[in-house]
């Protein structure tokens, strides 16, 4: 078992449990397979927060954060 990817699918697992009007966005689903999982959330209209972006065009930097 992959521990961070377990954390993953813990933590949208209670994201999907927040009662509606929660403020946070709704949980569309979860998929897990063997080695990984996808998790789903709506879109929230707004601005977006703060957050270092890649340069432009830098396939190599995505929206990945490093590990803590």
């Amino acid at each position: 078992m992959n521990s961070s990817l377990d954390q993953l699918v813990s933590a949208a697992a209670v994201l999907g449990a927040l009662p509606p009007g929660a403020p946070a966005p709704p949980l569309v689903g979860i998929h897990r397979a063997a080695d990984w999982a996808a998790v789903v959330i709506a879109h929230l209209d707004g601005p977006r927060p703060d957050s270092p972006r890649p340069a432009s065009g830098d396939a190599e930097q995505s929206w990945a954060f490093p590990p803590a």
